[in-house]
């Protein structure tokens, strides 16, 4: 009796399947929902993904169907991790790696920052010297700048060495795909915050190419270069 209602239960699922895939309209795929015997519809060059579709740049950080769901991850800047013991499906930064500890189930294997979390820093490092203005009785204030992401924007704030903000640019040519990014390093012969990233929306595996992106830290101009005979 129980294998002739398991049959049933199969059956009918089997059913359920093939007409949600006549009712998806042209180019567009059924999937199953995470929260029931429902099926909805993605289209055809997305990916099923929990409740919801992952575009063509996205990674479902779990198969679909999961019991647990599923959660989309942008290709550049993220990487999926499945769920693992109190976390998740999440996407953690492409500079860290899937674990079980901390906040959010993301570790960075290398040190962030350019200093010893132990140590006081109490003084700030000024990052820019403006011009001497001619004729000036006394010389301008340093200026620090520092990049911060705002959505899907980034900026560059400038402030003098008591701290106070001086004024702030865009930075252009950069995507930060809505997330956060990579680590910056400064470099005070090109007076630029410098990172590296490989292509992660190149198709196919095998090694990738990987850019140097340099922002002024004046402007927010950025530049970028493809290293050759490197590959990530």
């Amino acid at each position: 009796a129980l294998g002739r209602r398991m049959r049933a239960w199969l059956l009918a699922l089997s059913l359920l399947y093939v007409g949600a895939q006549r009712r998806c309209p042209e180019q567009q795929q059924a999937c199953q929902a995470d929260d029931g015997p429902g099926f909805f519809c993605c289209p055809g060059n997305g990916t099923c993904c929990g409740n919801g579709c992952c575009g063509e740049q996205q990674s479902c950080a779990a198969e679909a169907g999961a019991e647990d769901g599923g959660t989309c991850c942008s290709d550049q800047p993220t990487q999926p991790c499945p769920a693992e013991g109190p976390y998740p499906p999440r996407c953690c930064g492409r500079w860290t790696v899937c674990c079980s500890v901390g906040s959010f189930g993301c570790c960075d294997p290398a040190r962030p920052w350019q200093v010893d979390l132990g140590t006081a820093h109490t003084h700030l490092q000024p990052l820019v010297k403006p011009p001497a203005t001619e004729g000036s009785a006394a010389p301008q204030a340093l200026r620090c700048a520092a990049l911060v992401v705002q959505g899907s924007r980034m900026k560059l704030l400038h402030f003098a060495a008591d701290g106070k903000q001086t004024g702030s640019v865009p930075v252009t040519g950069y995507d930060n795909f809505c997330g956060a990014t990579r680590p910056f390093v400064f470099s005070r012969r090109a007076r630029a915050l410098i990172t590296f990233e490989a292509d992660f929306l190149r198709a196919g595996p095998g090694p990738r190419p990987v850019a140097m992106w340099a922002v002024d830290v004046q402007s927010g101009a950025v530049k970028t270069w493809v290293l050759a005979g490197v590959r990530g």
